[in-house]
């Protein structure tokens, strides 16, 4: 697939822009002739044969390219600058503000975008959670730790409630080809929160956060990232 990525996003980024820029380079020769020259002169009609051919050789190139490579366009659709941290355009790299980059890596639409991107593998994480349960409120659960149990923090979620199982699971994002990291793609991503299961006998309606400590989940859970699941 990196072959093949290279190849489309030359065309697209590099062969394409350049046939434009000659062509409208040409559009404007064919406006002075034409402006400038009599009707039937030899410049006007060779102009105008040079552009006609440029044209329709264009044309086709730019179909027959579009068909070779539109997987690239569709997969190119879900990329932004939390995947990617720098494109091409007419082989000048471009880099994106590493800002940006850290807001799209925490935006909850990554996920999504990384599942339809056929360059990234993902593995599922489970581990154990071992935090006590307050109670929700709203769709928002509350949880404590801590020796004297004075923190807390809260994860937006719905909980699937089991007998006995106590455990937070997530997804987690890696490039099959390590190759793709040489043009820019983040080779790994933190763990994506997706589910936690916790046991029914615990399900209860939060009475008082009085004397905790609030904490961010994401200082709890190091390397793994909520998005809109955490406010």
């Amino acid at each position: 697939m990196y072959a093949f990525w290279l190849e489309a996003e030359r065309f697209y980024t590099f062969t394409m822009p350049i046939i434009v820029i000659i062509l409208l380079t040409l559009a404007f020769g064919y406006v002075f002739v034409v402006s400038y020259t009599e009707k039937g002169h030899k410049s006007r009609r060779l102009m105008t044969g040079g552009f006609s051919l440029m044209m329709v050789f264009s044309l086709g190139y730019f179909i027959y390219g579009h068909n070779e490579y539109s997987y690239w366009v569709e997969q190119n659709d879900h990329i932004h600058p939390g995947i990617r941290k720098h494109t091409y355009i007419l082989g000048i790299q471009t880099d994106e503000d590493e800002q940006l980059v850290q807001a799209f890596q925490r935006a909850s639409s990554v996920q999504r975008n990384l599942t339809e991107l056929d360059m990234y593998e993902a593995e599922k994480v489970v581990q154990v959670f071992n935090y006590n349960y307050l109670g929700s409120r709203d769709e928002t659960h509350y949880f404590s730790f801590g020796e004297d149990d004075q923190y807390a923090f809260r994860i937006r979620t719905d909980i699937n409630w089991t007998d006995d199982t106590r455990e937070i699971q997530g997804w987690q994002f890696q490039l099959t080809d390590e190759r793709f990291e040489t043009i820019g793609f983040t080779g790994q991503f933190n763990t994506f929160f997706d589910s936690l299961y916790l046991p029914v006998d615990e399900q209860r309606e939060l009475q008082d956060l009085t004397g905790f400590q609030m904490v961010s989940t994401e200082d709890i859970f190091s390397g793994w990232t909520f998005g809109s699941q955490q406010f």
